[in-house]
């Protein structure tokens, strides 16, 4: 059912897989913009790479940054990062340690992807993203919104309802890729002033996809298609940031 609403809704998926709306391509799109032969890269919250089963080779060569750059550092609390295929190297995070298992100043861009959300402090992700950037290094994040109606419902459901909850909004949602959220940094607002105070400067904006979440059903999925094309920025699900590294922290 999902991919006919989606097909009924957003034509332009027949012509390359992906809608209009995507923050997936959004936001690889200006990471791979910015890579250099050179770049170190460094994926925080790497994961398994769960991403490489989608069926669209695009979104799969789009995500993946291995190849294109230097080196692409993953680093994870969890051990199954190091089955991630896309990486050169996984080096896993001491959740005991105050800091992450990278040099100070050893990469030149930081990628966080639908990882903020589930970081219970977000003052010391930042400070670490600022220490392992090079100076001018830059940062990219994609998160997710706690204004909109996804991170409502997700707030008032307790962590161990998610997986319940997700196997119906999206059956194909491995248990191994639900973690706990905290949506400490989740709005456009948060994200600019903590960044600012990190010592970072540069740009977020919010962009509301197409809703897999709500493709249960015909008259949800017409809901969200609404939403999607009437949502005021502070509202829309998907929050994109990119910010250079300032010498230091205001």
């Amino acid at each position: 059912m999902q991919k006919d609403l989606v097909r009924q809704y957003y034509p332009e998926t027949e012509f390359g897989g992906f809608t209009n709306a995507s923050p997936v391509v959004s936001f690889y799109n200006r990471v791979n913009a910015m890579l250099h032969q050179e770049s170190v890269v460094l994926d925080v919250g790497c994961g398994r790479g769960g991403w490489e089963e989608t069926d669209i080779e695009y979104l799969r060569q789009l995500q993946t940054l291995k190849g294109k750059c230097q080196k692409v550092i993953g680093i994870d609390v969890a051990a199954a990062g190091a089955e991630n295929p896309t990486l050169d190297e996984f080096r896993r995070i001491d959740p005991n340690l105050a800091h992450w298992p990278v040099a100070t100043g050893e990469v030149d861009i930081v990628v966080s992807d639908s990882v903020l959300e589930h970081i219970e402090t977000p003052q010391t992700f930042f400070d670490e993203c600022h220490r392992v950037l090079k100076p001018n290094g830059i940062l990219c994040i994609r998160t997710f919104n706690v204004r909109h109606y996804v991170g409502i419902i997700s707030r008032l459901l307790p962590n161990r309802l998610h997986t319940s909850a997700l196997n119906v909004a999206q059956p194909s949602r491995q248990e191994e890729d639900v973690f706990p959220t905290f949506y400490r940094c989740n709005t456009p607002r948060s994200m600019r002033k903590i960044l600012r105070k990190s010592g970072f400067q540069g740009c977020v904006y919010s962009q509301e996809p197409n809703s897999a979440y709500l493709a249960f059903s015909s008259l949800t999925y017409w809901a969200s298609v609404v939403y999607q094309r009437l949502a005021p920025p502070p509202l829309r699900w998907n929050i994109l940031a990119f910010a250079r590294r300032q010498e230091q922290p205001s």
